[in-house]
């Protein structure tokens, strides 16, 4: 088999949610069919004049001069059995991929139309729903001419047929490494944390935590992630809120952490921080969004709390003797981790649902 993946670029410094799926999805590739069978077509990421270029110009998310061109030309010189598209907003590439008579993936990072229609709920401004149209286009063209459909979780598999009246092929949710776990009992000085990046739904999630819940709860909040700079510049003095910025070794604000707060309320796709945390074997307090995709009792993971009161009174009650749940780490090594997506992987490419799709569509 003889692969073209087109990603944005994977860079390992860039590690947020999406990036780290990326690389997973680039890595899997490798190992199921050689690495000397996947060719990388990375698209660099748009700055914001080129992004406004794109929506002026309806070209596709990323696109700089002669990119597509570059594109057609790379399809047409290799005798590729198929092009997988990580993200959904390459829709003019997906349909050059089917008008040149070969197959295509698309691996939906989110349901971006939903994505990008929630970010615009927030921030109400003009860009943002320009943004909103702009993306949505894309996605048609995505959704219309690709071959076989990959989505993080049923959710979105739901959204699609829902908005584009297509239908999803396989579901592949995030997965983590397996971690040398520190299985620590209780720990003095414990503390709520916070991990995530500066994005939409981290910035009103987090903002709505801090004035609504921290007042009222008697352990500190620790965040980490580059979601610090945005809330230490709207709130900087609060003596229970603690900034860590940018970690490059989470392992010891994990250990330390008494459970992990997820109070966010938009978006789509899965949340990596989620698994992330699954992975530690901590115990989770967070809203239905922050679930998405994991299907377990979110008692046992720690608590369910769509609101302020419920927040609060599951902070200032907890009582949990260890900051370790075996019942967090032991559904992440059943569900999560890469080995498992792995072989859910290669029973796809191998002999499952792709190959069944690319018969049913020869």
């Amino acid at each position: 088999m003889k692969v073209l993946f087109v990603t944005r670029i994977l860079d390992k410094k860039i590690m947020d949610g999406g990036a780290s799926v990326s690389l997973r999805n680039f890595n899997l590739f490798k190992k199921l069919y050689g690495e000397e069978n996947i060719d990388l077509f990375e698209i660099k990421i748009p700055s914001v004049f080129v992004k406004l270029k794109n929506v002026i110009f309806n070209q596709f998310y990323g696109q700089t001069g002669l990119l597509k061109k570059t594109f057609n030309k790379k399809i047409k010189s290799t005798n590729y059995d198929f092009v997988f598209f990580n993200g959904s907003l390459y829709g003019p590439l997906v349909e050059s991929t089917k008008k040149n008579g070969l197959k295509s993936i698309v691996f939906y990072h989110n349901i971006e139309a939903n994505y990008y229609k929630s970010r615009y709920l927030i921030k109400k401004n003009l860009v943002s729903i320009l943004f909103y149209y702009y993306v949505k286009k894309n996605e048609i063209l995505s959704t219309d001419f690709c071959d076989f459909r990959i989505v993080l979780n049923k959710r979105d598999g739901e959204e699609l047929k829902k908005i584009y009246r297509k239908d999803f092929n396989f579901v592949l949710p995030i997965s983590m490494p397996v971690k040398d776990v520190d299985k620590t009992t209780f720990v003095k000085n414990r503390y709520a944390l916070f991990v995530g990046s500066n994005f939409f739904a981290n910035q009103e999630g987090l903002s709505w935590f801090i004035e609504k819940v921290v007042p009222h709860i008697s352990i500190p909040l620790y965040v980490a992630g580059s979601i610090c700079d945005f809330l230490k510049s709207k709130y900087p003095a609060n003596k229970k809120i603690v900034y860590l910025g940018f970690v490059d070794n989470l392992d010891d604000v994990y250990t330390k952490a008494a459970f992990i707060v997820s109070p966010i309320f938009k978006g789509s796709g899965m949340k990596t921080k989620t698994v992330e945390a699954l992975s530690y074997g901590k115990y989770i307090l967070g809203t239905s969004e922050a679930f998405i995709g994991i299907d377990s009792d979110y008692e046992k993971i720690g608590a369910l709390c769509n609101d302020d009161v419920s927040f609060v009174t599951r902070i200032n009650t907890w009582n949990a003797v260890s900051n370790f749940n075996i019942f967090s780490h032991n559904l992440f090594l059943n569900n999560y981790t890469d080995q498992i997506i792995m072989d859910k992987f290669k029973s796809c490419f191998i002999d499952g649902e792709f190959n069944r799709c690319n018969k049913i569509n020869a």
